[in-house]
């Protein structure tokens, strides 16, 4: 919390305005915090006011299940639709990083799993059917 300059009262974050914060964040505590931050030390004009990455998780950790599961769904629904935009890219570079994201995140909804092979010199990953896999 952060005390208002020259005065004793402390400025609090409702907890819509927590939520909100929380939710512009993707559910990332150290970036809520500083945002959180940036907004106190706006507000109140004090230099000096901060909120905490810990005090974020506590105050995060006491919020209903529901409302962390959808910030939750909300960011992995951002991250699905940056994937969408990167795999209509015309760069093909963009393009084939964004399938293999695909293919390495998604893929084991359809059965495909990553494998990694130590060779005596390389390291070598290989993409395939779970259900070809003998390994």
């Amino acid at each position: 919390m952060a005390k208002k300059k020259g005065q004793g009262t402390e400025r609090k974050i409702s907890e819509t305005e927590f939520v909100a914060f929380l939710r512009n964040n993707g559910g990332v505590y150290s970036r809520t915090a500083d945002a959180i931050t940036r907004h106190l030390r706006k507000l109140t004009g004090d230099s000096d006011a901060s909120y905490s990455r810990q005090a974020v998780k506590y105050r995060a950790e006491q919020l209903p299940a529901e409302v962390l599961e959808s910030i939750e769904d909300e960011t992995w629904d951002l991250v699905a639709g940056g994937l969408q935009d990167s795999l209509q890219s015309d760069d093909q570079g963009i393009k084939l990083k964004a399938v293999a994201l695909g293919m390495k995140y998604l893929g084991s909804k359809y059965g495909i799993v990553e494998h990694t092979v130590q060779t005596t010199k390389k390291i070598k990953v290989i993409i395939g059917n779970a259900s070809e896999s003998s390994e």
